[in-house]
């Protein structure tokens, strides 16, 4: 059994909190070009069009550039997709 005060109660349910803000923050998302893409997946560039077109690995159009998600390409490498 455990016996806690107030003020021990108070720090630990404190410590939780910031526990579970932290684990839910969304993640800043980092966006690569097709070439880091093609290199970090060892494929062509031809390829990269391929699979956004089959919806495989999708592009990100910023203004009048193509980047990929980060995140999905190192989902690809891990071999979660």
């Amino acid at each position: 059994m455990v016996i806690m005060n107030i003020d021990d109660l108070r720090e630990a349910f404190k410590a939780w909190n910031q526990e579970q803000i932290e684990a839910n923050a969304p993640q800043e998302e980092i966006y690569i070009t097709a070439k880091e893409a093609a290199k970090m997946l060892g494929v062509t560039l031809s390829t990269l069009w391929r699979w956004d077109n089959d919806k495989y690995l999708e592009k990100i159009k910023i203004g009048n550039k193509v980047r990929y998600r980060l995140s999905d390409v190192e989902r690809m490498i891990k071999g979660a997709v």
